[in-house]
């Protein structure tokens, strides 16, 4: 049996320092590396992002990148991921102390 933790698990675990693996609808498989996960206040909602280091090359992205992701988790707890594209966002989310 794999025990390795889900990926949304593995992403809040403060202590899972291995890297994450993600799997696309297509089924291809990326790693990262878990750089930040920060709840980040915005107008009167708090939203969690986290900050993910590629290590899979992707078509047009270089690799070991930094990406910020949303955490979007629904009404009955799936959760999502949302590319955002705000540096702003990106910055405060790496220089802020959480």
């Amino acid at each position: 049996m794999d025990n390795r933790l889900y990926f949304i698990e593995a992403l809040f675990n403060k202590n899972y320092k291995e890297n994450l693996q993600l799997v696309n609808k297509d089924g291809e498989t990326f790693s990262f590396k878990k750089i930040a996960v920060k709840k980040y206040a915005i107008y009167d909602k708090e939203i969690t992002y986290c900050v993910l280091q590629l290590l899979t090359p992707i078509e047009n992205v270089e690799k070991e990148s930094f990406l910020l992701y949303r955490v979007d988790i629904d009404k009955i707890g799936n959760a999502s991921l949302r590319h955002e594209y705000n540096p702003s966002i990106m910055q405060d989310v790496l220089t802020s102390q959480q």
